[in-house]
């Protein structure tokens, strides 16, 4: 029995990638992603970004996550399955560890009792909730055809028994149970009120469960040794029925142990993203389902993108950007003013690429965008420190150059500021380059060059669109980017300047 609580496919080693660690660095989606999840949810969001989906699995997706977004019920289910599932790690730990043979038995029981009954809570919850039957149809089908088996069945059976002896031999004792200092089972002791926090907690849980007193005193104590494993030690050895019962019950049941894999699963991811709407919702960033464009379209419309990156960087306000291509245009050349808004707009792309291939909502207001199977951000920042200029500029023509090479007509490349260790003269002859094989490969690219006579040389070719950073009248930044609309009478004396030739842009690599 493995992956119960899969939802969706996890890539292995062998298996593409939609995106690399490195492309979702350099448009900085973990960064982000850690001020709104913790570290270990963040790291299997970002694991779950760089899955490859097609556009089937963006619609299911899709539908689960409107869904959960929605549903207090699904987040509350998982959230519930996520703290019971760390409950049962930590009985098994237990069990796999305890010498005493009277508490392993216990710790046996114990955690069949929390796994399997979370199991059957699940499948009983979405069994009455037929509004999510459909977006989790498979992932109900097998913790329901799992809780079906007859072993697990007629271990539900004796976990019942166990539970009804135990009751019957704590009202034949008169225990009091006192919380006393931090020593409890090892794990931080807390409140009566929030007993259901931790390992500890559950134990004490269990002991007003069945009519035991809890109660703290006021003057906190250590007391040596764990309180709760002696409570629970006393109980089992004083009744040689339940002491019988819980030996059967591990005879009978260890076998079942076997089929039993403890895997989280995607919850972290699904409880990570619903943190993500959240945050996003309480800083009124707009948010859509995209829609996908049909087969063998190559549109792309996004209105309103939102670069979520300035979050870490407490920005005052974002300012939102459109990205528009009729499906003939594939080649990006965007420049422009320094601190202009390049590098964010290239990120807020990144970022909504990403979260569409995913099934996620996205931070703008509509769009319509296609099926891409993999996206690579390359950013001059993320190259190794090399302080030579020339081995600088080597390194980079060969990481540009792989990645275009290896690329697929639904590819899309984010480039950021390429070559600028080089002279102006070699810097644009490689760039030149570069877009004829660009056109060869026809992938997607976005490429931000802070030469800015670049796009001039190439404006004839209609796949090809010009963009600029706007600036207003006095030069201040607007943050905005548009299409340039710039004259192109200057191109020849720029190439007379380089001693260049219209012929080098459609030279062969």
């Amino acid at each position: 029995m493995q992956g119960l609580f899969t939802l969706f496919r996890k890539i292995s080693n062998d298996e593409a990638h939609f995106a690399t660690e490195l492309t979702l660095e350099n448009i900085k989606l973990p960064e982000f992603l850690r001020l709104c999840m913790d570290a270990g949810q963040a790291n299997e969001v970002c694991a779950y970004l760089q899955n490859v989906s097609n556009a089937e699995d963006i619609i299911d997706k899709q539908n689960f996550f409107k869904a959960l977004i929605s549903s207090d019920f699904l987040h509350d289910m998982f959230a519930k399955a996520e703290k019971e599932l760390m409950l049962a790690t930590q009985l098994l730990e237990l069990f796999h560890k305890e010498k005493d043979t009277t508490l392993k038995l216990y710790y046996f029981y114990r955690f069949m009792e929390v796994y399997l009954i979370l199991l059957y809570d699940i499948s009983t919850s979405l069994e009455n909730n037929s509004n999510h039957g459909s977006v989790l149809a498979g992932f109900a089908s097998g913790i329901t055809s799992f809780c079906q088996e007859e072993p697990v069945q007629a271990a539900l059976r004796d976990i019942r028994t166990i539970r009804r002896v135990f009751e019957a031999s704590a009202t034949k004792q008169d225990f009091e149970i006192r919380l006393y200092g931090s020593s409890l089972l090892g794990y931080n002791s807390i409140p009566v009120d929030d007993v259901h926090q931790n390992l500890g907690g559950q134990l004490l849980g269990l002991f007003s469960d069945l009519g035991m007193d809890v109660s703290n005193v006021n003057k906190a104590r250590h007391l040596e040794g764990d309180t709760a494993h002696s409570y629970i030690w006393m109980i089992i050895k004083n009744d040689s029925q339940l002491h019988k019962r819980l030996l059967n019950y591990y005879e009978q049941h260890k076998p079942l142990l076997e089929s039993i894999t403890i895997d989280a699963g995607d919850i972290p991811t699904i409880l990570g993203i619903k943190a993500l709407h959240d945050f996003l919702v309480a800083r009124e960033i707009p948010l859509c389902f995209p829609g996908i464009a049909p087969r063998g379209s190559r549109a792309v419309t996004i209105h309103n993108c939102h670069d979520l990156s300035l979050f870490g960087q407490k920005a005052e306000k974002i300012i939102p950007n459109h990205f528009i291509s009729d499906g003939e245009e594939r080649i990006f050349i965007l420049t422009g003013v320094n601190s202009g808004g390049k590098t964010t707009y290239l990120r807020g792309l990144g970022v909504a690429i990403a979260f569409f291939n995913a099934g996620l909502f996205i931070p703008a207001t509509n769009a319509c965008i296609p099926c891409f199977e993999e996206m690579t951000a390359l950013f001059a920042g993320a190259t190794p420190n090399i302080r030579d200029g020339a081995k600088r500029f080597i390194h980079e023509k060969e990481i540009v150059y792989k990645a275009i090479e290896n690329s697929k007509p639904s590819s899309f490349i984010l480039v950021n500021e390429l070559f600028s260790s080089i002279d102006e003269r070699t810097a644009l002859a490689e760039y030149g380059q570069i877009i004829n094989l660009l056109q060869q490969k026809t992938c997607f690219c976005l490429m931000i060059t802070h030469y800015q006579s670049l796009p001039e040389w190439v404006q004839p070719y209609p796949e090809i669109v010009s963009l600029m950073a706007a600036t207003g009248n006095n030069n201040e930044r607007l943050y905005k980017i548009i299409r340039s609309q710039g004259s192109y009478s200057n191109v020849l004396d720029i190439l007379r300047k380089y001693a260049l030739t219209p012929d080098l842009l459609n030279k062969e690599v």
